[in-house]
């Protein structure tokens, strides 16, 4: 498998383990890369070399490398075993997360310092195991994973809602680089209202920002009205474009019916 391939596979489950459980996407990633051989050694699914002490589920009897007191050994030892390679991205992440000896790593957004925080809490017996890392990350700009997906909301109108006078628009966008704008379409006509000035959403950050990886959630929300009678009559597409400080576009959709 070469290298994009393995990447493209394992980033959806990198990236929903950053935004649930606070753990760097390109650090899963490269963690992956590095302990399967690009996915080429994968007992039982195991990406990450993850053992079975305390586990409950599947196992499997490897042999492995260890390094001690500066000598390579070679052993046999239990091994946790998965179904698939999501199954396992998702265990190493709870794995991770629940395990004090490596929680501070949570949260941290800076890749080089998680690489070698995770070396110094011992993760691995492999000397220079942080630069290792790092250096998949760069080599492969994985760090480009760790700006998650934009997310946009639109509370209102409610989708098929009928209006009688002026349309109410109510809604939230969060992006890693911020959001710059909101701009309001009718029937995929621009001009209706370009929005800059955002609003308290302490509901949505506290919802969708417990890393805080959302840059400005806290202030995520976003209001205009379109006045009676700029739409005719009969049934619309309104459509909310949020457009982030790096210049990328996210959409989000709701049908009005205007009387």
């Amino acid at each position: 498998m070469k290298p994009q391939e393995f990447i493209n596979r394992i980033v959806p489950g990198a990236q929903a383990a950053m935004e649930s459980r606070g753990i760097l996407a390109s650090f899963s990633v490269a963690q992956a890369a590095l302990e399967s051989g690009w996915g080429v050694h994968t007992p039982c699914n195991n990406l990450f070399g993850i053992k079975a002490y305390g586990w409950s589920g599947a196992t499997q009897l490897l042999d492995t490398i260890e390094c001690i007191d500066g000598k390579t050994i070679k052993i046999k030892d239990t091994f946790r075993a998965y179904s698939s390679w999501n199954q396992s991205v998702d265990d190493h992440t709870a794995f991770i997360a629940k395990n004090n000896r490596y929680s501070n790593i949570i949260g941290v957004s800076d890749y080089k310092k998680v690489c070698r925080l995770i070396e110094q809490d011992g993760y691995a017996t492999a000397k220079n195991y942080a630069n290792q890392l790092i250096a998949v990350i760069e080599q492969y700009k994985l760090n480009q994973y760790d700006a998650l997906t934009t997310k946009i909301c639109i509370d209102a109108p409610t989708q098929g809602c009928v209006c009688t006078g002026n349309i109410n628009i109510k809604g939230w966008a969060v992006c890693t680089d911020g959001i710059s704008r909101i701009d309001v379409y009718a029937d995929g006509k621009q001009g209706l209202a370009s929005i800059r000035a955002f609003s308290e959403r302490k509901d949505v950050n506290k919802a969708v920002n417990r890393f805080g990886w959302y840059k400005n959630a806290e202030t995520s929300g976003f209001s205009c009205i379109i006045p009676a009678g700029k739409i005719a009559k009969g049934k619309h597409r309104i459509d909310i474009a949020a457009i982030t400080s790096s210049g990328k576009v996210t959409w989000a959709r709701k049908s009005v019916t205007v009387k």
